[in-house]
């Protein structure tokens, strides 16, 4: 019985290289220990996206005067992840309900307050991300 002819391709197999998709920006949504309402309304808005992460911030944690929460956004695909986070201050209900409602939109737009937030800014802090060991001590 013959065997069959076995055929090598004049040119190694390769597949197509494609780049890896785009990683989407992430968003923060910190709540200090002292806004157990904020952080549960907040959870129920965190809980339907797809790309936000909400942080409880312990007692003691370092916050700007009178602050009730921080939105920020975390781009994946620069480094070192430049972004910022905008801290609020002594919102009313209803700016606190303009607040989850922007939270509850595209993490892309973020980036850029709403005017009915304007007045409430405490802070803005650059949100970069520093591999450990750079200016930073281990206590």
């Amino acid at each position: 019985m013959p065997r069959p002819a076995v055929r090598t391709p004049a040119e190694p197999f390769t597949t197509p290289t494609t780049p890896p998709p785009v990683p989407a920006p992430r968003g923060w949504v910190l709540v200090p220990a002292g806004e157990p309402g904020l952080l549960h309304r907040a959870r129920a808005v965190v809980r339907n996206s797809r790309n936000l992460v909400l942080v409880a911030l312990d007692p003691g944690v370092a916050t700007p005067a009178r602050a009730c929460l921080a939105v920020g956004v975390e781009f994946a695909w620069t480094a070192p992840r430049p972004g910022c986070l905008t801290w609020f201050r002594d919102l009313t209900a209803h700016e606190t309900a303009a607040a989850l409602d922007w939270i509850a939109g595209p993490v892309t737009e973020l980036t850029a307050v709403p005017a009915a937030l304007h007045r409430r800014v405490a802070a803005v802090q650059p949100a970069g991300a520093r591999p450990r060991g750079e200016g930073q001590s281990r206590a």
